[in-house]
């Protein structure tokens, strides 16, 4: 059995379909929530940026639930024992993913119990690196979180959308995020690599014509 690393393990499980799709969706996200809350003349300039946070966190939800399951992800609406507000948790093989905003690019998610909880389940991520593809620690899967952030001073315009595995305290990653434009560009060059050996095979000319050939032009 091949030891895969964590980023590896990634670009397998999530469908690349999956990955294109919600890059795409936040293209639009950012700049029509903006538009929305901007241009709605009952709200005045402070009430517009606090409104903005709370109506883009509803969309952002629906996106990552509708474009999960359309993809064949599981999907599972968590209510926090604390009674805080649900949220949409997507599952594959070895993750859990839940998604949320920070305020810029390399921030690290507000606290919650909920968060935290639901980070024990890192405490073997660091040894990732060790063990097989098929492994499975206590029938549990690993706790990861999409982070997506705007441009700096521009609320309008996404910047990023990378995925982080935080400690069991949930105070730091465990290691770098990842971001999703590259797990994108690594799942393309795969498939394209995998193209271009079955556009090999079936270009290929059996070695007997070669030879054929070949006496034919010394003749």
């Amino acid at each position: 059995m091949s030891d895969l690393t964590l980023k590896q393990l990634l670009v397998a499980e999530l469908p690349p379909g999956f990955v294109r799709a919600i890059l795409a969706k936040f293209e639009n996200i950012y700049h029509d929530t903006y538009e929305a809350i901007s241009k709605d003349s009952a709200l005045g300039d402070k009430q517009a940026a606090y409104v903005l946070g709370y109506y883009r966190r509803g969309v952002v939800e629906t996106a990552f639930m509708n474009l999960s399951s359309e993809h064949g992800l599981q999907v599972d609406e968590i209510q926090p024992s604390n009674g805080g507000c649900k949220h949409i948790r997507i599952s594959t093989e070895h993750f859990y993913f839940v998604i949320c905003h920070v305020q810029s690019s390399g921030g690290f998610p507000r606290h919650s119990d909920n968060r935290e909880q639901s980070s024990s389940i890192n405490r073997y991520l660091s040894q990732i690196d060790f063990f097989p593809y098929d492994f499975h620690v206590d029938g549990k899967e690993f706790y990861g979180i999409f982070v997506h952030t705007e441009q700096l001073g521009n609320k309008d315009i996404f910047d990023s959308l990378y995925v982080g595995f935080p400690d069991i305290r949930f105070e730091s990653w465990v290691e770098e995020p990842v971001d999703l434009q590259e797990i994108r560009d690594l799942q393309q060059r795969q498939f394209q690599a995998q193209d271009d050996l079955q556009a090999q095979v079936q270009n290929a000319v059996p070695t007997w014509k070669k030879q054929k050939k070949q006496a034919s032009d010394e003749e």
